[in-house]
C-alpha cells in the first residue's frame, strides 16, 4: 500500500526514522566517513606552513603631542595611539618596505622557482611582493601600542630571515620618514674642502721643493748678505781697477819725461821724489790689497818687498848730492818694473770684477726666484687659511645640524622589539585538529541530510505506527515482506 508521502512524514516516531535510517545505512555511513577520510588524505597533501612572529612596542614621541599652554612656539596637531598605530601599519607594509626586503634576500631565495611558467599579468617582483604581502600580517594588540607581526612561509628558516629583515627594513625607512637630515650636506661640504685643502697641501709642497726652498727669511738673508759682500768686493775692485788705470798712466807719463842725460843732483833729486810719490802709491796698494787678503798672500809680499826696495833706493838717494850720469838706468828701470807689475795686476783684477759682476747677477736672479716663490707661497698659505676657515666654520654648522639630527631622532616615535623573531617548530597550517574535526563535523551533518531526504522521500509504510497512524485502525498482525521487495512488511 503507497500512500502520498506528506501524509506519512507527519507524526513519523523515533522507531520509524531509525527504521529509515537503517535501510539507508550504507548511504549514511557513506555521507559520515568520506568528510573525515578527505581531511585526512588533505592533511597529508598539504604543505606545511610555518609561522615566525615577533612583537613591537611603539612609543610615541613629542612631536605627536600638543605643546602645553604658556609656550612661546604654538601648538603643533596632535595625532591619537590609533592613528599613530595605523601609520607604523601601513610602513611596514608598504611596497617600498617589501621590495627592499626581497632585494635584500633575493627573489629565489625567499620563493624559489617563482616565474617559471608564470603567465599572471605583472612581473616576477610584483608577484612576490603580492605574497609577502597576503603572507604577511600586522595585528595591534586591542588598548595597546603592540603590534604583532606574522609572517608565514613553507620554511622555517626562510619565515624568520624574511621577518626579520622585514622589521629591520621597517626601522630603518621609519627613522628615513621622520628623521631630519641636515647634517649630510654639511658632511659632504667638509668632504669637499679638506680634499681642496690636500690639493692645495700638494701644491705647496710642490712649490717649496721645486724652488729648493726651507725658510724663506733665512735664505732671504743668506742672499742679501752674500748680494752686499759681492757688490762692496766689487766696488773696492773697481776702486782699485780705476786707480791702477791712474798709476799706469802716471807712470808711462814719468817715463816719457826722464833725460837721458843729467848730473847727478839733478837725477837724484828726480830720483827721489819720484821714489817718494812710488812709495806712497805702493803703500796706498798694500793697504786696499790687506783689506782683501791676509798678509802671507803673495802679492801683499810683492808689494811690500817692493816698498823695501823702494826705501833703500830713497835712503841711497838722501845720501847723494852731486855727481854727473850718462842716462838715468836705475830710475827707468824700476818705472818699466812698475809698469810691468801693474799691467799684470790688471788681467786679473778685470777678471775679479766680472766674476763679482756675474755672481751679483745670479744671486739677484735667485732673489727674484725666492720673491716669486715666496708670493706664490703666500697666495696658497692665504687660500690654505681660508680653507682652513671654511672647515671649521662647516664643521661647527656639521654638528649643531647633527645634534638637531639628534633631536629628531629623539622625538620621533621609538620602535622596539618586545622580543627577537620566534618561529615554531610546530607548522602553524593546516591545523590538523582543525581539520579533523572539521571533516567529522562536515561527515555527521551530510549523514544528517541524508537522512532528512530519505525521510523526506519516503513513500512506504515502515513500521505498524504508520499505519495505525494513517488508517486509524490497530494492527493484529505484521507479516515480514519476502526479501528483494519493496516496502518492509505487510499488516493486516
Amino acid at each position: 500500500m503507497q500512500i502520498h508521502q506528506t501524509n506519512l512524514t507527519i507524526g513519523m516516531s523515533l522507531r520509524e526514522l531509525l527504521a529509515i535510517s537503517f535501510r539507508e545505512k550504507r548511504k549514511i555511513i557513506y555521507a559520515a566517513v568520506i568528510p573525515p577520510i578527505a581531511a585526512l588524505l588533505l592533511l597529508l597533501v598539504l604543505t606545511p606552513i610555518y609561522r615566525a612572529e615577533t612583537g613591537l612596542v611603539i612609543k610615541t614621541g613629542r612631536e605627536y603631542i600638543a605643546m602645553a599652554q604658556g609656550q612661546s612656539s604654538p601648538i603643533g596637531p596632535s595625532s591619537t595611539l590609533q592613528e599613530e598605530v595605523n601609520t607604523e601599519i601601513q610602513i611596514m607594509t608598504s611596497r617600498g618596505v617589501l621590495e627592499k626586503v626581497v632585494n635584500k634576500l633575493g627573489l629565489q631565495n625567499i620563493y624559489p622557482g617563482l616565474g617559471v611558467g608564470m603567465f599572471s599579468a605583472g612581473t616576477v617582483m610584483d608577484t612576490a611582493i603580492d605574497r609577502l604581502a597576503k603572507s604577511l600580517d600586522v595585528e595591534p594588540v586591542k588598548l595597546s601600542n603592540v603590534l604583532n607581526v606574522t609572517f608565514e612561509h613553507e620554511n622555517p628558516k626562510v619565515a624568520t630571515e624574511v621577518l626579520t629583515a622585514i622589521v629591520d627594513t621597517y626601522q630603518a625607512t621609519h627613522l628615513e620618514v621622520y628623521a631630519g637630515d641636515r647634517a649630510r650636506s654639511y658632511q659632504q661640504e667638509i668632504l669637499r674642502e679638506v680634499d681642496e685643502l690636500d690639493h692645495l697641501e700638494h701644491e705647496r709642497a710642490t712649490v717649496k721643493i721645486d724652488n729648493g726652498i726651507y725658510d724663506i727669511a733665512l735664505q732671504r738673508a743668506s742672499l742679501i748678505t752674500q748680494r752686499s759682500d759681492a757688490e762692496t768686493h766689487l766696488q773696492e775692485a773697481q776702486t782699485r781697477m780705476v786707480t791702477l788705470q791712474k798709476r799706469l798712466a802716471s807712470l808711462h807719463a814719468s817715463r816719457g819725461g826722464i833725460k837721458p842725460k843729467v848730473t847727478s843732483a839733478e837725477t837724484a833729486k828726480n830720483e827721489l821724489e819720484y821714489s817718494q810719490n812710488a812709495l806712497t802709491d805702493l803703500r796706498r796698494n798694500e793697504t786696499a790689497l790687506l783689506a782683501r787678503y791676509a798678509p802671507e798672500n803673495p802679492q801683499v809680499e810683492q808689494v811690500r818687498d817692493q816698498i823695501r826696495d823702494v826705501q833703500r833706493h830713497i835712503a841711497a838717494l838722501n845720501g847723494s848730492t852731486d855727481g854727473t850720469k850718462s842716462d838715468p838706468v836705475a830710475l827707468s828701470a824700476q818705472i818699466d818694473q812698475q809698469i810691468v807689475i801693474d799691467e799684470t795686476e790688471f788681467a786679473p783684477l778685470q777678471a775679479e770684477i766680472t766674476e763679482y759682476t756675474a755672481q751679483i747677477a745670479k744671486i739677484s736672479a735667485e732673489l727674484e726666484r725666492i720673491e716669486k716663490a715666496d708670493t706664490a707661497l703666500r697666495v696658497l698659505t692665504e687660500r690654505i687659511d681660508a680653507v682652513n676657515g671654511d672647515v671649521k666654520i662647516t664643521r661647527e654648522a656639521f654638528e649643531q645640524a647633527r645634534a638637531l639630527d639628534d633631536m629628531d631622532r629623539a622625538k620621533i616615535v621609538s620602535i622596539s622589539e618586545i622580543q627577537p623573531v620566534i618561529t615554531s617548530e610546530k607548522p602553524a597550517k593546516p591545523k590538523k585538529t582543525l581539520y579533523l574535526a572539521g571533516g567529522l563535523l562536515i561527515g555527521l551533518l551530510a549523514a544528517g541530510v541524508v537522512v532528512a531526504i530519505a525521510v523526506a522521500s519516503n513513500n512506504t509504510f515502515v513500521a505498524a505506527e504508520s499505519v495505525e497512524r494513517q488508517l486509524r485502525l490497530p494492527v493484529l498482525v505484521t507479516v515480514p515482506r519476502e526479501a528483494g521487495l519493496k516496502g518492509g512488511f505487510i499488516a493486516g
